[in-house]
């Protein structure tokens, strides 16, 4: 199906994978598509569309260019953002020790201040981006550890921060349009300098505390946290997101 929605060459390479609610296709030159499998998953398609096609208008990083919508909408070709992604094995953290650590931490920290002044979440609604969970990712940390003989104290300290997330509700001030899976590998860093060249896989994009997204720069280390934050906070303060 997918080769002959995008007319590909019966010997052309095409690598398959199954995630979730939709078939991944990954295609030569930074080009890769998505077959929804069900209705639900047309409409998430849609909307991911929506989303890349006004961020692309409103940001100065980059994300995945749609280039071909089959005419039913199960189908779409996106060009990727080109450069390295940092996710698993602990690359995060070398990176952000590397001499081209400061440049990353600076431009992300950039980006999430943009992404959140780019759409205003009554807008994000309107768009059908769901409400969501701050403290889900909580919960399914405590079901994940659950299978795990974790020492007392590791036990003791971890029911201890999740009580805590449980009693928290975000503030109407810190609800964004946010990414919601912003880890290492969802974007892509030029490899030479250490700049952001985009973010991508919006596809889980919901209306949420923005800390949802920001903590993911913990996994890159204290000193980067704290010049990635930095940054956030005056381009924040230059671009604020009006409601």
């Amino acid at each position: 199906m997918l080769r002959h929605t995008l007319a590909l060459d019966s010997g052309q390479d095409l690598r398959l994978e199954f995630r979730s609610w939709r078939w991944v296709a990954h295609l030569p030159d930074d080009l890769i598509a998505y077959a929804a499998v069900s209705e639900e998953g047309v409409a998430r398609l849609s909307r991911a569309r929506t989303i890349l096609d006004t961020l692309t208008e409103r940001v100065s990083f980059s994300v995945p260019l749609v280039e071909h919508v089959s005419a039913d909408g199960s189908v779409q070709l996106c060009r990727m953002v080109p450069g390295i992604q940092l996710g698993g094995d602990g690359r995060e953290r070398r990176f952000a020790q590397s001499p081209l650590g400061p440049r990353l931490a600076s431009d992300l920290g950039s980006a999430f201040a943009e992404l959140y002044a780019a759409m205003r979440p009554s807008e994000a609604a309107s768009l059908g981006v769901p409400r969501g969970d701050f403290v889900a990712f909580g919960r399914g940390l405590d079901r994940r550890l659950s299978n795990y003989d974790l020492e007392p104290a590791v036990r003791h300290g971890l029911d201890i921060v999740l009580n805590a997330c449980r009693g928290v509700a975000p503030r109407h001030a810190d609800l964004a349009f946010t990414h919601c899976d912003p880890w290492g590998g969802n974007f892509a860093v030029n490899p030479t300098t250490g700049a952001l060249n985009g973010l991508f896989d919006f596809d889980d994009a919901n209306i949420d505390d923005r800390n949802t997204d920001l903590r993911y720069l913990f996994s890159f280390g204290e000193d980067f946290v704290a010049r990635a934050l930095t940054t956030y906070a005056d381009v924040s303060v230059a671009n604020p997101t009006k409601e």
